[in-house]
């Protein structure tokens, strides 16, 4: 390390403050073709010698302003500086470049940081399993102004994180538009599609922002047509996403790849797995379809047997999903189909505080499947919303404290770890079999959900 560098905060970070002192910090970081995002809690004192970097001074004149204001020895100073580098908050540069840290948030109020906006109700598929039970011939495009206006709020209230989701966005007529807005606005910015259609004139955008391109999340749902049309309901459409996973691959960008399984493809997944294995996909997702949208219309047996029905298509296929998990762990990025819950993984997952779902109509949710409305964009200042008082009950729900009391010997433990959502399908279940509402909605007051 050289005394003669200057000292600068990575432009990707944002610091964001929250109540009782907790600083956190997000750091945007760009790997050759692709984006990651890391979130790190930041001490009070780590954020007091941050605010003195400006990136106009030196290695060695950053030490005596520290040394002038602290105690703290040379020795301490460069590790700190060296630590902060790893993670991302920091680099080194031979010039001066002013650029000081940023901070969100007051200390009173919890802002999010990630959102997912929906920006149409349209979509070129009838998928049975779809939350938002999205179609060709119901809803609408979000209008380009109003997008503007979402972008312009979300960006200024701290978000920096976006996903860009639908219905299907590609489909979206101002699609383009809207990704350049979207790379004005944020750090990292990710898509989820189908890949059924793909316009060919937001490529060159891709490519002008592949700093920012957090990649394309593209959903298939099996390896050839027929089992493709049973799920999407919806002819001819296997090849056209094969097509634009091929296309996206040859263009270096960054394409993670899912699918939901039901009864109907769930046969058919070691399939899917030697096909996304051949393709060269690296980061393949499985999960079961939830009981939420069209899903709860998906014909099965778990209703009969008094079970939701992942629940039921554990018990039915679980050696299948194992044999999976273990023999494609080169590519299924995801197995926590049939992952045992670790206690002290458990973290509050954010929903409605850390992250939130923005709808067509600019309704705000604590997230994109669960449908629970907390406020709208454009009717309510935005941050009424996160004042209320069910955002700070959800910010509040202490996870772990909750499994290791209430949860770790229920019976419905594997269907809601960790997920607002899936607690509230467990819940219905629960009210609708005579049972009471778990412990830990009650225990957090959060009954008005269901």
């Amino acid at each position: 390390m050289c005394l003669e560098q200057y000292i600068h905060i990575n432009p990707h970070v944002l610091i964001y403050r929250y109540p009782n002192e907790q600083y956190v910090a997000v750091i945007i970081k760009s790997f050759g073709t692709e984006t990651k995002r890391s979130i790190k809690d930041v001490k009070t004192d780590a954020i007091k010698i941050l605010k003195l970097i400006n990136g106009e001074t030196n290695i060695a004149a950053f030490i005596k302003i520290v040394q002038e204001k602290y105690d703290i020895d040379e020795k301490s100073i460069l590790k700190f500086i060296e630590d902060s580098i790893d993670t991302g908050i920091l680099y080194l540069d031979d010039t001066s470049n002013k650029q000081e840290l940023k901070i969100v948030g007051d200390g009173k109020l919890i802002l999010p940081r990630h959102a997912t906006v929906e920006i149409t109700e349209l979509c070129n598929l009838k998928c049975v399993y779809c939350y938002n039970e999205a179609s060709p011939y119901k809803g609408r495009h979000m209008p380009l102004k109003d997008v503007k206006k979402i972008f312009e709020t979300l960006s200024e209230n701290g978000v920096t994180v976006l996903e860009i989701s639908g219905g299907e966005p590609m489909i979206h007529p101002n699609i383009k538009e809207i990704l350049e807005e979207a790379f004005k606005y944020f750090n990292w910015v990710a898509i989820i599609s189908n890949g059924v259609y793909f316009p060919k004139n937001i490529l060159p955008v891709l490519k002008d922002n592949r700093k920012k391109f957090g990649g394309i999340q593209i959903s298939i749902d099996g390896s050839n047509e027929e089992v493709s049309e049973k799920m999407r309901q919806v002819k001819n459409t296997f090849s056209k996403t094969m097509d634009t996973i091929k296309y996206l691959k040859e263009n270096d960008f960054l394409v993670r790849v899912v699918i939901v399984l039901t009864e109907d493809n769930v046969e058919d997944i070691e399939n899917t797995c030697n096909l996304m294995r051949k393709e060269g996909i690296k980061h393949f997702g499985i999960s079961i379809s939830e009981e939420w949208g069209r899903g709860k219309n998906i014909e099965n047996e778990s209703n009969i047997l008094g079970k939701s029905y992942k629940s039921y298509f554990k018990a039915k296929y679980g050696d299948l999903l194992r044999n999976i998990n273990e023999k494609y762990r080169d590519i299924v990025f995801n197995d926590k189909v049939l992952k045992n819950v670790n206690i002290s993984e458990i973290k509050n997952c954010g929903a409605g505080w850390q992250t939130i779902a923005v709808t067509p109509n600019g309704d705000v949710e604590i997230c994109a499947p669960a449908k629970i409305k907390i406020g709208n964009i454009f009717s309510q200042d935005y941050k009424d919303i996160f004042s209320s008082k069910l955002v700070q009950k959800l910010s509040k729900v202490d996870f772990k404290e909750g499994r290791e009391k209430f949860c770790l010997y229920c019976e419905d433990v594997s269907d809601c770890a960790m997920c607002y959502s899936k607690m509230l399908m467990v819940n219905e279940h629960r009210i609708a079999s005579g049972r009471e509402l778990c412990p830990m909605i009650k225990t957090y007051g959060l009954e008005e959900l269901i």
